[in-house]
C-alpha cells in the first residue's frame, strides 16, 4: 500500500481503475451495464476508501453495496434526463404553423425521425426489418395529414392499430409476389 501511495495520483487512478473494473465486471457479469461509468465513480472516491473497497473477501459486500449505489445514481440520472428531454411531437404541435412552412421533404424527414424510434420499440423482433417501410407508410402525406401523424404518435392504441394494418398490407403484398401462394394458372386448350 505504501508503494501505491507514493505513485502519482493519475497512476494510482489508472491502476485502481483496472482492478475495480475487473471486480465490478465479476459482480455484474461480462454483459453488465455501465461498468466503465461505475468504475469511474468508484475510483473518484477518496483513495483510502477505494483501497478498502478492493480488499478481497471481507470487503466484497462493501464493493457490491457501492456498485449498487452507483447503479441507482446512474438510473436516477437517466430518469431525470428522460423527464427533461423535450417531446418532439409537442414541439412540432406548438410550432405547427412554422413546421408547415418547411419544404415537404423536410417535414417528412422530421416526422420519420419522430415515428421511427417509437415504431421500433413496438414492433416484434420478427418484423423489425420492415420498420422503415412501415414508418414511411405511417408518415406518407398521401394517407395522413401532419396533424393525424402527430395524433397517431400520441395515441398508443391508434399507433399500434396502424402498425398492425401496415404489417397486414406488407404481408399481403409479399404473398402476392410469392409464386407459391398464387393459384396455378389454367392452361389454355
Amino acid at each position: 500500500m505504501k508503494e501505491f501511495l507514493k505513485k502519482p495520483k493519475d497512476k494510482q487512478r489508472e491502476e485502481l481503475g483496472e482492478v475495480v473494473y475487473y471486480k465490478i465486471q465479476k459482480i455484474l457479469g461480462p454483459k453488465g451495464t455501465n461498468i466503465p461509468q461505475i468504475t469511474g465513480m468508484l475510483i473518484d472516491l477518496d483513495v483510502f476508501e477505494v483501497a478498502d473497497i478492493l480488499k478481497f473477501s471481507e470487503k466484497e459486500d462493501l464493493l457490491r453495496e457501492k456498485v449498487k449505489e452507483a447503479q441507482e445514481i446512474l438510473e436516477n440520472d437517466s430518469d431525470e434526463e428522460k423527464q427533461n428531454k423535450p417531446d418532439p411531437s409537442k414541439q412540432i404541435k406548438e410550432n405547427l404553423e412554422n413546421f408547415l412552412k418547411k419544404p415537404k421533404e423536410e417535414q417528412e424527414n422530421e416526422l420519420f425521425d419522430l415515428v421511427y424510434p417509437k415504431l421500433m420499440e413496438k414492433l416484434p423482433e420478427k418484423d423489425k426489418a420492415q420498420g422503415k417501410k412501415i414508418t414511411k407508410m405511417l408518415t406518407a402525406f398521401s394517407t395522413h395529414s401532419v396533424q393525424a401523424i402527430l395524433d397517431l404518435v400520441d395515441n398508443d392504441e391508434k399507433f399500434s392499430n396502424e402498425i398492425q394494418q401496415a404489417l397486414a398490407i406488407l404481408n399481403d403484398s409479399s404473398s402476392d409476389d410469392d409464386p407459391d401462394t398464387k393459384p396455378p394458372k389454367k392452361e389454355a386448350k
